[in-house]
């Protein structure tokens, strides 16, 4: 099996892209895999003088056959290409013009970017699955994760749309689902206080991702609260500045998932407040303190506005 370069610093991509490019050992597309930006390549030698830069990226293994990108089908575009003939479409180079290949993966979400031309979203796609049924869809999805992303466990389906800008909760109502439940089908999305009130039964029904980023584990529900991963450059300064956040208080307006609560704590911050509107946010800003195993009593969690911030930590 060949393998993959995994890069944190995603400035050294291009380097690395065009000396394999070289040697034509590289494998596109270049994909995002949780903060990594992931390079394919054909080489199989460990050895190779090409893989021993260990300070610039890590390695792994992946499952794929040597041949042409089109015709690999453990690429998007030569998996797609060989289910679309199989399903006898007359507009296959139609539909993979539109193919989509920019895309995340937050365990056990794949996650593909916003776009208006490249995307399942656009109306030659939309047709296609309008045409050949759920069952086709569901069959192309299902087939699509088992071949593509062998080496990841991956659930769901879905497209990243933007976020509506007058929600001051910043919550993703414009995902778009493809494939898998992101939530129970018991659960009805217009009841208001599922969005504002979420039983603990609520909470265990609807899809919860994760991602690790500068060490730190994080969950969201991608439903009902976003994930913003340009974050982590601000994070990593963070950390990297501002050491006197070790033994002191700090207050976080607004925690969201704990994308900056995780950080100070993680600094040795000695107690955080957190004011969080969002209760989803909240449960999983509980998550993450749980999975990096912080003391939760360092942490005072306020679902509330920050309006009152001063009368609650005197």
């Amino acid at each position: 099996m060949p393998y993959e370069l995994l890069f944190s610093d995603p400035k050294l991509v291009k380097r690395f892209k065009t000396a394999l490019e070289l040697e034509n050992k590289f494998v596109k597309p270049i994909f995002e895999d949780g903060v990594n930006k992931v390079v394919r390549t054909t080489i199989t030698d460990e050895s190779d003088p090409l893989l021993l830069n260990p300070d610039c990226f890590k390695i792994r293994k992946y499952n794929f056959e040597a041949s042409t990108v089109d015709g690999n089908e453990t690429t998007l575009i030569g998996f797609s290409r060989a289910f679309l003939k199989e399903c006898r479409v007359t507009n296959v180079e139609e539909l993979l013009a539109c193919l989509p290949l920019r895309y995340t993966i937050y365990s056990p979400l794949l996650l593909f970017n916003h776009s208006s031309k490249k995307s399942y979203s656009n109306s030659k796609w939309k047709k296609f699955f309008e045409d050949f049924g759920v069952e086709t869809k569901d069959k192309y999805f299902k087939l699509l994760l088992a071949r593509v992303f062998p080496a990841v466990h991956l659930t769901h389906v879905a497209i990243n749309m933007p976020i509506i800008e007058s929600d001051v909760m910043r919550r993703p109502f414009n995902i778009y689902p493809l494939y898998g439940e992101m939530i129970s089908p018991s659960l009805d999305l217009s009841r208001d206080d599922l969005w504002d009130r979420p039983t603990s039964s609520d909470l265990q029904n609807t899809l919860w991702c994760h991602t690790v980023q500068n060490g730190i584990h994080q969950y969201w529900a991608p439903i009902f609260s976003m994930f913003s991963r340009g974050n982590i450059k601000e994070k990593k300064r963070i950390m990297d500045t501002f050491q006197d956040i070790s033994g002191n208080d700090v207050v976080d307006m607004y925690a969201g998932i704990g994308y900056f609560t995780l950080s100070y704590l993680k600094m040795k911050a000695r107690r955080l407040y957190c004011f969080e509107l969002n209760p989803w946010s909240v449960e999983a800003l509980r998550k993450g303190l749980q999975a990096n195993k912080f003391d939760i009593q360092r942490c005072y969690i306020f679902n509330e506005s920050n309006e009152n911030c001063i009368k609650r930590i005197r």
